[in-house]
């Protein structure tokens, strides 16, 4: 395996290292550490192994196959998280109480509900149902509504040519309109500036949609109707 794709978790490594060789003088890393790894909940048992490889080839563990690295799936360590701080912070640690994890990522949606079980023990009362409706898909249909601003041919050069600033431009989006965005308000509304996009747009758009944005100042007005 290339050991360029196991960059990211050598210096992950380095960091937990670091920090362990600090607070911990005394501790050998390799031999007295326990490493667990969170992992997507539809990790198949070939996706845990190439996992692994790359945490042994990173330097993480010892031994390729050393039991000082677990797996757990994202929803259950979500679980266990809001077991040991959201329900414990709200009296609610005791046996029988129900509740749900939704775990909203980049590309799935997963929702399991748990029940919360003797000695902090957890059951799972529904099995795990997600789908793709992720983060991602938002920032997809912010696209497709530029498209039917601007058109196709703009906006398929600004991504040829700059992909940087198309990039930037659903930055701004979800900095300053998606993320902030409850659906409760109906007087929510955010001004996208093209900015630096201006150029190239400017060279490509039709005259109709050039004075349009020369009108307002080279910006989008973008209501609560559309966002929702």
């Amino acid at each position: 395996m290339n050991p360029l794709n196991c960059s990211n978790l050598r210096e992950i490594g380095k960091v937990i290292k670091k920090i362990i060789a600090t607070t911990w003088p005394g501790v050998n890393y390799l031999e007295n550490v326990l490493l667990v790894i969170t992992i997507p909940a539809e990790f198949s048992e070939t996706s845990k192994a190439i996992m692994r490889t790359c945490a042994f080839d990173a330097g993480l563990i010892k031994e390729k196959y050393s039991t000082n690295l677990q797996f757990t799936t994202e929803p259950e360590a979500a679980a266990i998280y809001c077991m040991e701080m959201n329900l414990k912070e709200q009296a609610l640690a005791h046996p029988g109480t129900n509740f749900m994890i939704v775990d909203c990522g980049g590309g799935m949606v997963d929702i399991t509900v748990r029940k919360l079980i003797n000695n902090d023990q957890l059951g799972e009362i529904t099995e795990r149902a997600g789908d793709f409706c992720g983060s991602i898909f938002i920032d997809a249909e912010f696209v497709k509504y530029l498209r039917k601003i601007l058109g196709d041919k703009p906006m398929d050069l600004l991504k040829d040519r700059d992909y940087g600033q198309m990039q930037s431009l659903i930055q701004q989006f979800c900095e300053n309109c998606k993320l902030p965005f409850t659906g409760d308000n109906p007087d929510f509304s955010y001004d996208l500036d093209l900015g630096d996009a201006r150029p190239i747009l400017l060279e490509y758009v039709s005259d109709e949609v050039r004075k349009k944005l020369e009108n307002n100042d080279w910006t989008i007005d973008i209501d609560f109707a559309t966002v929702k």
